[in-house]
């Protein structure tokens, strides 16, 4: 079993092909026994992802048995790495790009940044077999939120196309006409301003008056200017411009803020799909929100009265001091993590009730748990007692009825008889002992109180050990196929003893005299082996199988003898060793009950 650190994160898009991204993920992590966890970055520069195509790879990916991040962040290959991380991933798997060469030399490569950040994270790129690479997407409209880098691409290319404008108009035959040159940089800055935002747009109007004044207003070369139109022209273009790039900047941000509100609705909708027919909501409401925050531990705590108790932590802890919001009087969220914005801390408010609700559920199905508990209990101490009000009460009559025999003064009893007595009392003595023992194994079985202690086990030591602790059985009668070369098993000794005495002993008890009992044991892989106890008796019909493993079950009393816990006490304990119970019908009659356990190391 690999360390529980070890993960492999799957870098997940709306793409046609995501699907297959995921799974190829999911059958890398299985073949290496890691958990996978798949991150959706939704960005406000790319195309916006379908909410339908999200929720179809959210279900693959719980199909899968991944764990599903969906993060809200413009920096898409910073994230990913950030929550490789964060949640010590070993490698992170990305789909081959589709975009052209033009496209990656122009806004970057995803594949190329990811690699550069993700310093000893190993990358890995799965080539797309379903569509070719896409055609950039030529939008002046499209970036409402303007990286670092476009701004100082869009102010080089203005730079540019404004050294351009004055070198070609400077050269011609009326230099002294200031509407051409001011008409072709305002239509500049406008698209300047349209692409890289209103700070661009002053800068370049700013540059702009300057380059009129010196080249195309008199005195030529120089920053005065000696025509009052020129000033007035000048000024006027000053104004516009400003005015331009302003009211482009006050849309901008009117944009943003309907993105962030379209953003928090998302988030809001996906945390409150996340606890969509769940009982136990907390983890996976915190998760969630852990993941639209970028945190790296969110937490819960509760006011009993007197002070602040942690229910619920997820993610790594931290040493570092958290930042705390209040939910309710009762409730307040902890995160640790990067300096919570206003906005992320006014969405966990506003997700103050959900919380609630949810923290309200799962008392409640806590609370229903706990009484289902207690009903079960009853229901079982009551079959109890209706068993051993007769299981335990006969061998007990035979032991008292033999030492009373003994013991009388009126009759003297021949050494036979004296035998037979001693040799009753010993029968029922090892009744009653296995009648005890089964009792306390079930009720720790019931309880969760069987200590298991797991380690390398010889299955033929011990199932040598298990036939002779059957005494006073007619243990002459069972064939035990197994020798040294035998592989051992992963299993705690003590119990799969116990295991195979309560199986031998069922055999031998529903089988006829003669009848051999027969131990085997068969590798069905590299990983398991098989060990069968065969009996030719009765055996048990097909539909009653499962129901024999269940307790106080003896066919309908056809069976004699025992309170009918033999096959489920079996069945607890070889599940608690991490191994499976079958039952088959033996070839000619009787019953095969075999015992599926995985190889020691």
């Amino acid at each position: 079993m690999a360390p529980e650190f070890e993960r492999i994160l799957v870098a997940v898009s709306s793409a046609p092909d995501a699907d297959r991204l995921i799974r190829r993920a999911a059958n890398l992590a299985a073949s290496d026994a890691l958990a996978f966890l798949a991150v959706h970055v939704r960005s406000d520069e790319g195309a916006a992802s379908s909410p339908e195509v999200v929720a179809s790879l959210r279900g693959i990916v719980d199909e899968l048995g991944g764990v599903w991040h969906a993060i809200r962040s413009d920096d898409v290959p910073g994230t990913l790495v950030d929550v490789a991380r964060s949640e010590r991933c070993t490698t992170i798997i990305v789909g081959a790009s589709r975009r052209s060469r033009w496209h990656e030399l122009t806004r970057g490569s995803l594949i190329r940044d990811i690699v550069r950040a993700a310093h000893g994270i190993d990358v890995h790129v799965v080539s797309s077999e379903l569509l070719p690479p896409s055609r950039p997407r030529i939008s002046l409209f499209g970036w409402s939120t303007p990286s670092t880098r476009r701004q100082l691409l869009v102010g080089f290319v203005t730079a540019v196309v404004f050294a351009a404008i004055t070198i070609l108009l400077a050269q011609g035959n009326n230099p002294h006409s200031l509407a051409t040159p001011l008409l072709s940089y305002l239509a500049v800055i406008v698209i300047a301003t349209t692409i890289g935002g209103w700070r661009i747009g002053v800068v370049a109007a700013a540059a702009a008056a300057l380059l009129t004044n010196y080249y195309f207003t008199l005195p030529k070369h120089s920053l005065r200017m000696s025509d009052a139109y020129d000033v007035v022209a000048v000024a006027a273009f000053m104004a516009v411009t400003i005015l331009v790039s302003t009211l482009m900047g006050v849309a901008t941000n009117r944009a943003n803020e309907a993105v962030a509100a379209r953003r928090r609705a998302e988030s809001f909708a996906s945390v409150n799909a996340s606890l969509v027919g769940d009982p136990l909501p907390l983890h996976r409401l915190l998760a969630e929100v852990r993941s639209q925050l970028g945190q790296d531990t969110v937490g819960l705590e509760h006011f009993d009265g007197g002070s602040w108790s942690a229910l619920i932590i997820d993610g790594t802890s931290q040493s570092a001091s958290p930042q705390i919001i209040s939910l309710d009087e009762s409730l307040r969220l902890l995160t640790q993590g990067p300096e919570l914005r206003d906005q992320q801390r006014e969405f966990v408010r506003s997700l103050g009730g959900v919380f609630v609700s949810a923290w309200r559920a799962e008392q409640l199905h806590i609370e229903t748990e706990e009484r289902r508990r207690r009903e079960a209990g009853d229901a079982y101490r009551t079959a109890l007692l209706r068993a051993v009000s007769h299981d335990l009460r006969t061998p007990l009559t035979s032991i008292k009825t033999s030492v009373s025999s003994l013991r009388s003064d009126d009759v003297r009893w021949t050494d036979g008889e004296a035998a037979e007595f001693l040799e009753t009392i010993e029968t029922e003595s090892d009744r009653l002992d296995r009648l005890i023992a089964n009792l306390l194994d079930m009720s720790r079985l019931q309880t969760g109180g069987l200590d298991v202690k797991l380690q390398p086990t010889s299955i033929a030591e011990v199932a040598a050990d298990a036939v002779a602790s059957l005494s006073s059985a007619p243990v002459d009668r069972v064939v035990m196929r197994l020798d040294h070369q035998t592989p051992s098993v992963h299993a705690d000794p003590v119990l799969l003893e116990r295991v195979v005495a309560n199986l031998v002993a069922n055999a031998l008890r529903v089988s006829s005299a003669g009848q051999l009992v027969e131990i085997d044991a068969v590798a069905c892989d590299a990983t398991q082996i098989e060990l069968s106890v065969v009996d030719h008796g009765p055996g048990i019909p097909a539909e009653h199988r499962q129901q024999a493993l269940l307790p106080f079950q003896r066919l309908d009393d056809r069976t004699p003898g025992g309170l009918g816990l033999g096959l489920a006490i079996t069945l607890g304990l070889v599940e608690a060793m991490g191994g499976s119970v079958r039952l088959d019908e033996t070839p000619g009659g009787g019953l095969t009950a075999t015992i599926r356990l995985r190889c020691a190391d």
